[in-house]
């Protein structure tokens, strides 16, 4: 290891400068920074952390989405493309549960992904989309 590649640091106070700054030393690789450098290299650690945090959060996020489906029979039919647009999972009384997507983020996606304006997303969505039954498993749409 080079000597002055060691990370983390273990900064520890050291010497004034002259100017009577306070100057921090690595105790593993001995590297003396100024207290300014030390400042932005804890804010650059505390950052790190703060991502780390959120990432994890994410993933989380997404293990609940995921385990969400787990109540899902095999036969329950997802729409292609469109997972950004599902909004839960809805259930009646006889019939197992099937997905719900959100017609507003539906067209959304198509006018974004798809480039359509919003008459031909509407239109396509009402065909192609809600219109279209494939079995028991078939998704359903809120409209809000």
């Amino acid at each position: 290891m080079s000597k002055n590649n060691c990370k983390p640091h273990n900064f520890k106070a050291h010497k004034t400068d002259f100017a009577g700054e306070p100057n921090y030393k690595c105790s593993k690789c001995e590297i003396i920074v100024s207290g300014w450098e030390y400042t932005w290299y804890q804010r650059g650690i505390d950052h790190g952390k703060e991502i780390e945090e959120e990432i994890e959060e994410e993933i989380e996020e997404e293990k609940d989405f995921i385990n969400m489906f787990d109540c899902l029979d095999e036969y329950a039919q997802k729409a292609d493309g469109l997972d950004d647009a599902i909004v839960g999972i809805v259930s009646r009384c006889g019939f197992p549960p099937v997905l719900c997507y959100s017609q507003q983020k539906i067209i959304e996606i198509l006018m974004d992904r798809d480039g359509m304006d919003y008459e031909t997303a509407q239109e396509f969505y009402d065909f192609n989309i809600v219109g279209a039954y494939v079995g028991e498993g078939t998704p359903m749409f809120l409209e809000s």
